[in-house]
């Protein structure tokens, strides 16, 4: 079993079944393309959606990150932020 199940295994066990247990930070510029094969790789982990969040750090980027980002959050389980 992997440390990641490891983690996930424990948390089930705790009252709030449905806790966030790991926390991934994207620092993003420029880059919504290669931003949307990440979070689209993300979505297809066979880990529960509930036990992580995403969040994007954007530089401020001049393409479509932003609204790419916008797109996806409407259509996913994800907990996603930027």
């Amino acid at each position: 079993m992997s440390n990641f199940d490891n983690i996930i295994q424990a948390e089930k066990s705790r009252e709030n079944k449905d806790s966030v247990v790991l926390s991934i930070v994207i620092p993003s510029y420029n880059s919504a393309k290669l931003l949307s094969r990440c979070i689209s790789a993300l979505e297809n982990q066979s880990a529960k959606k509930s036990f992580f969040e995403i969040t994007v750090a954007d530089d401020g980027s001049t393409d479509e990150t932003v609204e790419m980002l916008e797109k996806f959050q409407v259509r996913t389980e994800l907990k996603l932020q930027w």
